[in-house]
């Protein structure tokens, strides 16, 4: 018995191995976008930027995903899921060196936009591998855990940054520090060319498939709902941390990295658990908790900073396990074997719209009145519910080819 269950673990050791190491290329890929939040003020000085200007700087990356993944999903059949992580990590760091060695504002911005290529790269491919890699229940517990990359990403470059900042360190190594990390996931990536064998089926030949399929448009559709409230709450943090408890910027980092560390147990609730496998009532009660304290948060914490971070903390961890259980419908969205890829692009892309116009709108509703902001989450927490569409239709799927006699059990 014992030899059996070491020999378990040998087998899922191996087969979550590559997904890991997937996971780690999305986080690289992550980082790329809040790792300048903590040092937006020193490349302002430097560069006698602000304003619009400056949110560009954080928004290039997110903005090059927001605009084509759709299309990247394509590319992944062109190039082979492995490869295009391998390029991704490749352009990510040429990028990270484009930028730390930027002598004015607009090769910055190029540089930025540089690594935006790699970001959509690998945040198109990594899932695509997953699916490919990954069968049955496992892939739906995958899935899952690929949702998770998002705060282990945000919560590592803000530390990372707000670190180097209190240490008087120039804003540029956190790009070399950034362009390391990535080299190192790069070769671990390589260890994938092992599982790059094809099966014949071209994932993105069933893109029209996919631009058809209301399923697909269904999970995109909660990815956004979730990324937006997510990223935006998370966004905001610091600024309310700081303005209504006077925290500095490395004690507010602690917050988002304890906040991010919520958001990874929520989601790892539902890649360890059979909750992935209820998301009727789970994806409702986590989406609307969420979208609850996403408003209390918003709107003013009117509380002692105790009590604040329960709640911030209750947020991250509820909007966690959303996002996942959003993520783990994407293999219900998939129309057909070969449309794998084009279905990766199209649930990411909507996810980074929710990333790219989440920000400047909370910014904005925030100084408007409560109704609006409680309006907009009770909006985002019935959008992620449509990604339902697509677990209800496979179930009716599932039955309708089940044997006779069987549908009613």
């Amino acid at each position: 018995m014992a030899t059996t269950g070491a020999t378990m673990s040998q087998k899922q050791l191996q087969m979550w191995t590559p997904i890991l190491i997937a996971f780690l290329a999305g986080t690289i890929a992550t980082a790329l976008v809040p790792q300048t939040v903590p040092i937006l003020g020193s490349i302002a000085r430097e560069f006698q930027v602000d304003g619009a200007n400056l949110g560009w700087i954080v928004s290039f990356p997110t903005l090059v995903c927001a605009v084509g993944a759709l299309a990247f999903g394509v590319v992944v059949d062109r190039l082979g899921d492995v490869r295009l992580l391998l390029l991704g990590m490749v352009l990510v760091i040429l990028g990270d060196l484009g930028v730390s060695l930027a002598p004015r504002l607009q090769w910055l911005y190029g540089a930025r936009l540089f690594q935006g290529l790699g970001y959509v790269s690998i945040s198109v491919a990594a899932p695509a591998f997953i699916q490919r890699v990954a069968a049955g229940d496992m892939r739906r517990a995958a899935m899952a855990f690929w949702a998770a990359h998002t705060p282990v990403g945000f919560a590592v470059a803000v530390f990372f940054g707000a670190q180097l900042l209190a240490a008087g360190v120039s804003w540029r190594l956190s790009f070399l520090g950034h362009a390391a990390g990535a080299l190192l996931v790069g070769t671990a990536v390589l260890a994938l060319r092992r599982a790059a064998g094809g099966t014949g089926v071209s994932r993105s030949a069933g893109t029209r498939a996919v631009l058809c399929s209301g399923k697909a448009y269904a999970v995109a559709a909660g990815a956004l709902a979730a990324a937006m409230l997510q990223v935006s709450v998370m966004t905001l943090l610091p600024a309310l941390m700081t303005r209504d408890y006077g925290l500095t910027g490395p004690q507010s980092s602690y917050v988002i990295v304890a906040a991010m560390l919520a958001n990874l147990a929520g989601a790892m609730l539902v890649v360890t658990t059979r909750l992935r496998n209820a998301p009727l009532p789970a994806l409702p009660i986590s989406a609307a908790v969420a979208a609850l304290l996403g408003y209390v948060i918003v709107s003013g914490l009117d509380a002692g900073l105790h009590a604040a971070l329960a709640c911030i903390l209750v947020f991250a961890a509820t909007i966690g396990t959303a996002n996942s259980i959003v993520w783990s419908l994407l293999p219900a969205a998939v129309p057909s074997p070969e449309a794998t890829g084009a279905t990766a692009g199209l649930i990411t892309q909507g996810s980074f719209l929710g990333v790219a116009v989440g920000p400047p709108t909370f910014f904005w509703i925030r100084h408007q009145s409560a109704v609006l902001i409680a309006a907009l989450c009770a909006a985002l927490a019935v959008l992620m519910l449509v990604a339902l569409v697509a677990h209800v239709a496979g179930k009716r799927s599932a039955g309708s080819h089940a044997p006779a006699g069987t549908q009613a059990h």
